[in-house]
């Protein structure tokens, strides 16, 4: 009998075991299998039931899947990136346990919209110079509609994202001085009306510098203001406060340049140059509305302001009464620009590298900044002609002094000043620093 028992009780507790073990799960709610994002993209969060570990995987790399440990209401997110893309996009999670069918979360993304966009929508070359480059960003693919004389360099094979492409130019024919046309940038795909339009002018060589009314390049250790073209900049060590404070500087002196066969002069903390440009009263004013200058410079460290440029002096060229006009900003974004002209959107420089500032203004409609020949910022914030601090008076200009020490010492290996708003294209031709 007690043998028959224990063979009883054996049969009893596993009938029990197996009655009581938990039927496998693995669900998500109908309403959540659909996951749906806009262009922004952002994070979605899903409840998985299962009494069993999971796994969650992704057809695309955009959209991130992770699993979350218990205690929480939901136990799966979603991160999905922002679609830079022109159009709509889809992806699958696949969430799976051993020994149950898996589950799709289908997941939707709004498109960006078409875009292409050029960086210089004017373009000049010379027979000298029988190429030039395009910046273009696009988040769709894209051809070009070109005149027979331009041909995109090989390799240029056009991309989604933000690229550099080369283009050459034949030589104009024969009797002729110059010729002009346009390049469009458009969309592969022609149901998409998406396109911006380059001007490409092409002529015989063409001097960067003509119609230079002063010019700088800081070659004699003798004679430091010494003009190439124009009257030559007075040098002064020392800057009147607004408050009537003065602040000595030091002597400025020679240092190695851009190029190898370059100098350049370091310009100390409170001294300054004071340019007597010469320039007549210009774009339907009393002052000098139309105007151009240049600086190759170089800066030892950001985070610091950095002046070049104070139009606004009251009591004489040489009482530095006013706040500086053009900086680079030292409030921990250095940004270029100044407050009457607006600062540039994101830092565009590195410590001790060379660049060629080119700030073109025409008081009243647009004020452009350029760095080493590209487009870097437009303001329309310029306000109109006889401007106090936008125009120039037609005496002089003050170059990296401002009235409440927001200058600091920098490198300048050349100045130039214009009487007209270059264009793109002619600041294309000018180049980097040293060029």
């Amino acid at each position: 009998m007690k043998r028959l028992f224990l063979k009883v009780s054996s049969f009893v507790c596993l009938a029990g075991l197996l009655s009581c073990t938990e039927d496998a799960t693995l669900d998500i709610a109908q309403a959540e299998q659909t996951q749906h994002f806009d262009v922004a993209g952002g994070v979605k969060y899903v409840t998985v039931k299962s009494n069993k570990d999971f796994t969650a995987t992704s057809s695309a790399a955009w959209c991130v899947p992770e699993i979350y440990p218990g205690g929480r209401e939901y136990n799966l997110g979603i991160t999905v990136e922002r679609n830079e893309l022109a159009d709509a996009r889809t992806a699958a999670i696949t969430v799976a346990a051993d020994g149950m069918a898996e589950l799709l979360i289908s997941v939707s993304q709004d498109g960006a919209g078409a875009s292409i966009t050029v960086a210089s929508t004017s373009v000049m070359v010379d027979e000298d110079h029988p190429e030039f480059t395009l910046e273009i960003t696009a988040n769709l693919l894209f051809t070009y509609e070109l005149p027979d004389w331009i041909q995109p360099k090989a390799g240029n094979v056009p991309a989604i994202g933000a690229k550099l492409y080369e283009f050459t130019v034949s030589p104009l024919p024969d009797g002729e001085t110059e010729r002009e046309d346009t390049l469009v940038v458009k969309a592969a795909d022609a149901a998409v009306n998406k396109s911006v339009t380059v001007s490409v002018k092409q002529t015989k060589a063409i001097d960067p510098f003509e119609g230079v009314k002063g010019r700088w390049l800081f070659e004699d250790a003798e004679d430091i203001g010494k003009a190439a073209t124009g009257n030559d900049l007075a040098i002064f060590e020392s800057t009147t406060f607004s408050n009537s404070t003065v602040n000595t500087g030091g002597p400025m002196s020679l240092v190695a340049g851009p190029k190898t066969t370059d100098y350049a002069v370091r310009v100390p903390k409170y001294s300054y140059f004071k340019c007597e440009h010469g320039i007549a009263a210009n774009g339907g004013g009393s002052r000098v509305n139309e105007y151009t200058l240049m600086f190759d410079f170089k800066v030892p460290a950001l985070s610091k302001y950095y002046t070049f440029f104070n139009t606004s002096i009251d009591g004489g060229v040489d009482d530095n009464s006013f706040n500086a006009d053009f900086f680079i900003r030292g409030n921990g974004t250095d940004a270029i620009g100044g407050g009457v002209f607006s600062y540039s959107t994101a830092p565009p420089i590195a410590a001790n590298e060379w660049y060629r500032l080119v700030v073109s203004v025409k008081v009243g409609e647009a004020v452009k900044y350029y760095l080493n020949g590209e487009l870097h910022f437009t303001s329309t914030n310029v306000s109109t002609a006889d401007h106090v601090r936008a125009s120039l008076r037609t005496d002089a200009v003050l170059f990296f002094n401002d009235d409440s020490g927001e200058d600091n010492e920098l490198d300048v290996a050349e100045i130039a000043i214009w009487d007209e708003a270059l264009d793109d294209a002619r600041v294309q031709l000018l180049g980097a620093a040293g060029d």
